[in-house]
């Protein structure tokens, strides 16, 4: 039988999205483990529980609701991703990374099905740009990653690309979940597939006795600074209408406040709406399948090209 720890070395994909913010329709979460033997601890982290994919391997796995089996190919910089990309980056090539959990690392699609693969080729297709001779859109998404792993994601694997652009897709759970206090490798939090609803109950009843959700967002928050001073150039912060809720609740006005006086920052958390529901995403799940992952591919294209975020001149 197949154990897991309720804990983020071993990455229990639970969605707060779904459990808090659906608006899909009637919904169960769905509790759906990745094997720890796919993901290790990066030492170089300053966190304790800060894992990544295991470099140049396959990660393959079943949804609970088929028995179709998904590989995600992680290539030799731990990155859910078809290609290896160079570093430094090549004159003539302009560089897009994207950031985010589960969603944007494209859980339940094959990679090359994924939104962010479906758009790199896309603005590669419509570039006219004489000057640029390549688009490359890198994948830095990792399942159940928050707003401070996200960060450091890109600090330890983003910066030495270089990129021109960040898309950053995030949620609700992002910044009201705090990993480095859900690290539980203790034998009571051991969960078979059978009673993984259980321990992660239990580790989140725990959780919510640590911190309140105005202070977790306020942590999660406090981790902007430091990108900021990573990366400096145009970052566009995007979501779907699921993921968030009222456009007046406290985790949306926290981070929309957060990058207020950020320059070139762009903000859309009702990306590709309205996201109807079921035709979009997977059974009982908010993640896109691939019509929902075409649909995002071209609301992103729209809108990078609307608002110009590959200048030709910048090259």
């Amino acid at each position: 039988m197949r154990k897991a720890l309720i804990a983020i070395e071993i990455i229990a994909i639970v969605l707060l999205a779904i459990l808090t913010f659906s608006n899909i329709g009637a919904v169960k979460p769905i509790f759906f483990t990745l094997n720890s033997k796919n993901f290790t601890h990066n030492a170089a982290s300053k966190y304790s529980g800060f894992i990544e994919p295991i470099a140049s391997s396959t990660i393959s796995y079943s949804p609970s609701w088929n028995s179709e089996v998904v590989s995600d190919t992680i290539n030799a910089d731990s990155l859910n991703e078809r290609f290896d990309y160079t570093a430094p980056k090549p004159a003539d090539t302009f560089r897009i990374a994207l950031l985010g959990d589960s969603f944007a690392f494209g859980l339940y699609m094959n990679t090359p099905q994924n939104f962010s693969e479906l758009l790199e080729d896309a603005l590669n297709k419509a570039n006219s740009c004489p000057v640029i001779k390549k688009i490359e859109l890198i994948n830095f998404g990792v399942p159940s990653y928050d707003l401070q792993y996200e960060v450091e994601r890109y600090r330890l694997r983003a910066t030495k690309y270089n990129p021109d652009l960040v898309l950053w897709f995030t949620e609700a759970g992002d910044l009201t979940q705090v990993n480095e206090l859900l690290q539980k490798d203790s034998a009571e939090y051991v969960a078979t597939d059978s009673n993984i609803k259980d321990s992660w109950d239990k580790v989140h009843s725990e959780y919510a006795a640590q911190i309140s959700e105005t202070d977790a967002i306020q942590q999660e928050i406090s981790t902007v600074p430091e990108f900021n001073a990573l990366y400096k150039g145009p970052l566009f912060i995007f979501s779907l209408p699921p993921l968030f809720g009222a456009p007046d609740s406290a985790v949306v006005k926290s981070l929309t406040g957060a990058f207020a006086s950020r320059p070139q920052t762009f903000i859309d958390l009702t990306m590709a709406a309205p996201w109807t529901g079921q035709d979009q995403v997977q059974p009982s799940d908010a993640h896109p399948n691939q019509t929902g992952s075409v649909k995002l591919e071209e609301a992103l294209l729209a809108y990078i090209q609307s608002h110009n975020l590959i200048p030709c001149a910048a090259k």
